[in-house]
């Protein structure tokens, strides 16, 4: 029985390490609509989209759109790797459809595609209770890639303290600060006080909260 039991949490971290290492990619083809899902417990991590066409393949495969109509095989429509981003990053599943309406058309008259490369990997998160300073690092070769945060109070487990008047409070602008500060380097230093963020409740003893992925650039 112990002996199954150690199997089984083996294969587990196994599967789960695949999952963390591998980068999968995605082609849905104008006109397509597609689904991107990870396992519960992780999260897209899109590393790398577009909608346009970069190759001129007539043949039928798997990760290519062939149509008689290719004008150019060097088109990428602007901001699209946006898009997809705003769609997919830090969700567990997203839907996408490739067509103009959504992204423009970069290259009239040829058939595209969006192509997403992309891995499941499990978030990080670090706290910082009020009056502390932390540090967010991934190592080297890894950048931090910020997908949620805030300075305030969300509930009483978190730095738990006397001094909790409210457990429905954040500082209007601490994503984009902490997003700012953090995203796209390796390491990044927080303060968690109220001179850097404001005091969205007085009386209330406050935290940082980052939910962070690293990922190779």
């Amino acid at each position: 029985f112990l002996f199954i039991m150690k199997l089984t949490f083996t294969v587990l971290l196994l599967v789960a390490a695949v999952y963390h290492a591998n980068a999968a990619n995605i082609v849905i083809c104008e006109g397509g609509s597609n689904r991107i899902s990870c396992p519960t417990g992780y999260i897209i991590n899109v590393l790398h989209a577009f909608y346009g066409r970069t190759d001129g393949t007539t043949t039928c495969r798997r990760d290519r759109c062939p149509h008689p109509s290719i004008l150019t095989t060097s088109c990428t429509a602007a901001g699209s790797s946006n898009i997809i981003n705003d769609a997919c990053d830090g969700q567990q599943y997203c839907s996408l459809s490739a067509n103009n309406q959504v992204f423009g058309d970069p290259c009239v008259g040829t058939y595209k595609y969006i192509k997403v490369e992309y891995r499941c990997t499990i978030p990080y998160v670090k706290v910082i209770c009020e009056h502390s300073t932390g540090t967010i690092n991934c190592g080297t070769g890894k950048l931090i890639g910020v997908l949620d945060a805030f300075y305030g109070r969300s509930n009483r487990l978190t730095c738990p303290s006397r001094s909790i008047l409210t457990t429905s409070c954040s500082a209007s602008n601490s994503f984009n600060q902490i997003r700012s500060s953090c995203h796209g380097n390796q390491v990044c230093t927080l303060s968690a006080n109220n001179g850097v963020y404001g005091d969205p409740c007085v009386y209330t003893y406050k935290y940082i909260k980052v939910k962070y992925v690293c990922y190779y650039p």
